[in-house]
């Protein structure tokens, strides 16, 4: 039974990974990373339109940046 359920895990882990376009994600709208990445960070922001297209911009009302893969504040 056990060797059952590892092994449909296992074919459900294998299948069921498919890479996702991160411009489909969460991680887009709301944070500004909308570009496919690696294993490390899977979407990264490569873009400052993105950054300040993310709703964190919107709603801070305060432009970001692009900075290791993320967007963050504008210093004043």
């Amino acid at each position: 039974m056990v060797r059952h359920l590892i092994l449909l895990f296992l074919v459900a882990a294998f299948f069921g990974c498919k890479k996702q376009n991160c411009r489909e994600l969460a991680a887009c709208t709301l944070q500004g990373r909308c570009t496919n990445g690696d294993k490390t960070m899977p979407c990264k922001a490569t873009s400052d339109e993105d950054c300040r297209r993310s709703s964190r911009c919107k709603s801070h009302k305060n432009c970001y940046h692009r900075k290791d893969g993320r967007c963050w504040p504008t210093p004043d």
